[in-house]
């Protein structure tokens, strides 16, 4: 019977995130000291390291024991000995690049969303701004400005409307 590997991820020093698949926690202290030198202790996984998760950045890499990180310029690697790394290959490319696409795939829809509800914004301060019939009432898209004077004073106002 094999045993089941657990899944880690957190911060790793010198690298934007790390990775470990480890039979138990205190497995995953002895990979982190194995690979990173002596400054992984239990409370550095327990505490700021995700348990059960793999993480996005893993995505079509199966899980095997080891310590893995994400570069600061996104290359995944693999620690072969302390200090020392190697590049990782995902197993399953097309995973990824499906990941990717749907991530891509929501980003764009909540531009266009955000630029829909621009636009709609606009259109209720165009109709604020006919409706208000002041003489020098302006309209720039977001804002609309006219003067009015009170006392011998004149006072500029702004109406726009917050999301």
């Amino acid at each position: 019977m094999s045993r089941e590997l657990k899944l880690f991820n957190g911060r790793l020093l010198d690298f934007q995130h790390g990775y470990i698949a480890a039979y138990s926690r205190a497995d995953a202290v002895r990979l982190y000291d194995e690979f990173i030198g002596g400054r992984g202790t239990l409370p550095e996984i327990r505490d700021y390291w995700n348990k059960g998760s793999w993480g996005n950045s893993m995505i079509g890499v199966t899980p095997r024991r080891g310590m893995f990180a994400q570069t600061k310029d996104g290359a995944l690697v693999e620690f072969t000995a302390f200090g020392k790394h190697k590049p990782l290959e995902r197993d399953d490319p097309e995973a990824w690049e499906a990941y990717q696409a749907k991530q891509q795939s929501e980003r764009d829809a909540t531009q266009a969303d955000a630029q829909r509800a621009r636009e709609e914004r606009r259109e209720r301060l165009r109709i604020l701004a006919d409706g208000l019939c002041l003489d020098d009432a302006t309209f720039d898209g977001d804002v609309i400005t006219f003067s009015a004077g009170f006392e011998q004073r004149s006072y500029r106002y702004e109406i726009r409307e917050i999301d």
